[in-house]
Order: structure tokens, then sequence, then C-alpha cells
């Protein structure tokens, strides 16, 4: 594989995986505030779109190839690569989910350790009332679009196996049309060979008549001279 995909492609592709799965995990263990992971969460979606942009150049890397062999092969590493970035997607996904439950769990704590009830109190009355509801929309429109997202690369997954299927089904019947012209220039190899014996034979025959001949022809001359 290393022989038939450019290089530098090959190594974006690791290096953008790698930055992706190191995200990742800085989510899963992010002990910060709301406004703090989406920031994390937009690296996070220019990481994934730089990946999906990556596997679209090698899928159009491979449609370019004319040896048919290296182009299957190509195309196999291409669904490889779609596959890891629709784990990926879930991952990052799930994740943040975790992560949103986690400081939601935490802020509960804090306020409930709060042992004078009257600065619990006044701590729920600071607190702006659009401005949670500002917090709890946009939390719900992050994990909304992360969704959409989702769903479209299962879409665009499922469309890459049809396109798989439908290619196998070509290649089949491409397979069975050179075995059957195959066997036709087989055939007319044969029937050629036959020719060719035939027209020696020919010239044989041709050559022995013309020297029948001439000797009859030296022969009545001799005789009438």
């Amino acid at each position: 594989m290393e022989e038939i995909i450019p290089p530098t492609l090959k190594q974006n592709l690791v290096n953008t995986h790698l930055a992706v799965k190191s995200l990742i995990n800085d989510i899963k263990t992010y002990d910060g505030s709301v406004e703090e992971l989406k920031k994390l969460n937009e690296i996070g979606r220019l990481k994934l779109s730089n990946l999906r942009k990556y596997i679209d150049d090698l899928e159009t890397y491979a449609k370019e190839q004319t040896n048919q062999s290296m182009k299957n092969e190509i195309m196999q590493h291409v669904s490889l690569q779609k596959e890891q970035l629709q784990s990926s997607l879930k991952d990052f996904q799930k994740a943040n989910v975790e992560c949103v439950l986690s400081i939601e769990k935490k802020s509960t704590e804090e306020l409930f350790a709060m042992s004078d009830p009257e600065e619990v109190l006044r701590k729920r009355n600071n607190r702006n009332h659009s401005s949670l509801l500002h917090e709890n929309s946009e939390i719900t429109d992050h994990m909304s679009s992360i969704s959409r997202r989702l769903a479209e690369v299962i879409a665009e997954s499922s469309g890459a196996l049809e396109t798989l299927v439908r290619s196998s089904t070509n290649i089949t019947g491409i397979r069975d049309e050179l075995r059957s012209t195959g066997s036709i220039i087989d055939q007319s190899g044969k029937i050629l060979n036959k020719y060719q014996q035939r027209e020696f034979t020919d010239k044989i025959l041709i050559i022995f008549a013309f020297a029948f001949f001439m000797a009859c022809v030296f022969y009545v001359v001799y005789c009438r001279i």
C-alpha cells in the first residue's frame, strides 16, 4: 500500500487520524466550562473536516488510476478510512455528551456542597435565567449538529458501500466477457492455423504440378527434336 499511495497524502491521513484521537481524549478528560468545551469542539470539527477532505482526495486519486488492480486496492483503503472516520465521529459525539454531563454533575455537586442555605439561595438567584437558557440552547444545538453530521457520514458510507457493490458486479461481468473473448480468440487461432497449414499444402501441390508440367513440356520438345 505504501508504494501506491502518495507519501504526502498518506502522512496527512495518519497525522489527522492521530490528531482527532488525541482531541477526543482531551474532551474525555476535560474539566472546564461549557464555553471552553465549545472551542475544543470547533477544533475537532475542523480536524474531522480535514480528515474527510483527505479521504475524498484519496478516492479521487484512486478513480484516476488506469490499472484496475491498483485502483481496487486503493478503493479498499478508502473504505477502511471511511470506517475509521465514522468510528471517530461516534467517539467524538460520545465524548461530548459525557463531558457535558460531567460538567453539569460537577456544577450540581458544588451547589449542594455549600453549607449555608441562604448562600445557596443567593447563588441560585444570582444566576441569570436568560444566561442559563442560552447555555442550554447552545448545548442542545451542538448535540444536534453532531447528530446531523453523524447521520450524513452514515449516509455517505452507505452510498460508498453501494458503489463498491456495483463496482464488484461490473468487474465480475467484465471478467466473464474477457473469458468469453479469450475463448473466441483461441478458436480463431486454431482456425487460422488450419488455414495456414492448408495454404502450405496448396503451395506444395502447385509446385509439384508446375514441375510436372515443365517436365511434360521438356519431354515433348525433346521428342520433336
